[in-house]
């Protein structure tokens, strides 16, 4: 399973509380379908030119780590998008 969220900020705490929110959202859904997510194997990539510091994202209690590339339907996409 793969999601996408956007979120367009300059301020780290505004984009921090918009993912938590989706995430949560993401959380209650895939806990009314059933369907489990293993966040040990989950990452997430900020696709961006800027300097930022890593977000710290949790789903459940369990981190999801910042990556610097990802890999989607075979194609690997890194977070300069070159």
């Amino acid at each position: 399973m793969t999601a996408s969220i956007l979120s367009s900020n300059t301020n780290s705490a505004v984009i921090l509380e918009a993912f938590e929110l989706h995430l949560d959202q993401i959380s209650n859904w895939s806990s009314n379908y059933k369907i489990k997510i293993n966040a040990k194997k989950s990452v997430h990539v900020s696709f961006t030119l800027k300097k930022i510091n890593a977000l710290t994202l949790n789903l459940r209690g369990n981190f999801i780590f910042s990556s610097s590339q990802v890999k989607y339907l075979g194609i690997t996409l890194n977070k300069r998008l070159i």
